[in-house]
């Protein structure tokens, strides 16, 4: 688990951990969709850090739980880090994140090789938001969506926001109180889809992420 000296107080230095895990790339090959439900995620070894082929995850803060690893869980825990979600022992997953002042920023995300014919001119993206836990009032949890064609990580490199698929707490529409809820529910998800045109793809290889903001 490498260390990154993030500033110095004082005398004292602020010392962050980072860890990461996921190898592998999602092949495009011309307009075949490409789908990925999550539901190989862990539903009971935890923590765990087996993803989806081309799927990566960084944690970066000083948090034990910044370790690259995720947490099975149901949204009944407050504690920061990366998360498989979903009901107990259920096979039916969601990957996503707790924020906390220990564990922040998380990325999560895929890195994509275009194996088609041509050049990736535009890129039609459609999602589920849910959402396993309300957390306080005052805090706007949410997700925001970024992308790379020259990135050499989920965390390195130069993205360029992608606002459109940004997934904000559906509120007190999903719960009006704090804590673990269900995230299957129709009150707890939305579908957000982008249609982007912006991608001219000479290096034939770029990561998309979703970043834990909050």
């Amino acid at each position: 688990m490498p260390l990154l000296i993030a500033g110095l107080m004082a005398s004292s230095a602020i010392v962050l951990a980072e860890g990461a895990s996921g190898s592998g790339t999602v092949s495009i090959i011309n307009s075949a969709p490409i789908l990925q439900n999550f539901d190989t995620l862990s539903n009971s070894t935890t923590p765990s850090n087996v993803l989806p082929t081309g799927w990566y995850l960084t944690e970066i803060g000083t948090g034990g739980a910044a370790d690259g690893s995720y947490v099975v869980g149901t949204g009944s825990s407050n504690a920061g880090g990366a998360y498989s979600f979903g009901a107990t022992s259920s096979t039916d997953r969601a990957l996503g994140s707790v924020g906390s002042g220990t564990v922040t920023p998380v990325y999560f995300g895929a890195k994509f090789t275009n194996n088609s014919t041509g050049p990736v001119t535009a890129l039609a993206i459609e999602f589920n938001g849910e959402m396993w836990r309300r957390g306080p009032a005052t805090a706007a949890d949410g997700l925001t969506f970024a992308y790379s064609t020259s990135a050499g990580s989920l965390k390195d490199g130069t993205y360029t926001n992608l606002a459109g698929l940004n997934f904000a707490s559906l509120g007190n529409a999903c719960s009006a109180v704090a804590g673990a809820t269900d995230g299957n529910s129709s009150a707890c998800r939305t579908h957000i889809s982008r249609c982007d045109h912006r991608f001219v793809d000479q290096s034939r290889r770029f990561h998309l992420h979703p970043l834990d903001r909050y």
